[in-house]
């Protein structure tokens, strides 16, 4: 498994994960992205050098992306698990590799109902912190 960094050519899966009905329930922002949107969304996060977007590639094959965005004290982090890859075991492995790959105070920012989220934070080593409208935040500091 290994982490490759987002390209503007890799628009179309990230945006068919993106507004698949799943993920678009769980995520913060949960409405359908237009392919303009997105490919503005994608271009902005390769170019800035404070957020860094990977596709995760296990055997030749998309299973999710990680993303990390990056302040002066902590980065946040977030994931989507491709439709087609839920449920054998990828999310976890996922995260585990970005946390591995990062330093100081990491936060996930989840849904309350968002349980897989859950599970995969915590097998991350991150753990929950408070609650905040519906919200809830994990961390841990490397």
């Amino acid at each position: 498994m290994k982490l490759v960094e987002a390209q503007e050519k890799d628009w179309k899966i990230l945006l068919e994960w993106r507004n698949d009905n799943l993920t678009r329930k769980y995520s913060i922002t949960s409405k359908n992205i237009s392919e303009k949107e997105h490919k503005n969304w994608l271009r902005e996060i390769i170019n800035n050098k404070k957020r860094k977007l990977y596709i995760v590639v296990h055997k030749n094959i998309p299973i999710g992306t990680v993303r990390a965005d990056y302040y002066d004290n902590e980065t946040i982090i977030s994931w989507t698990v491709s439709p087609s890859q839920r449920q054998k075991g990828y999310g976890k492995k996922m995260v585990k590799l970005l946390v591995k790959n990062l330093s100081g105070k990491i936060t996930a920012i989840i849904k309350k109902e968002n349980l897989a989220s859950i599970a995969i934070a915590e097998s991350a080593g991150l753990t929950f912190k408070y609650e905040k409208d519906n919200l809830l935040f994990y961390s841990i500091n490397k």
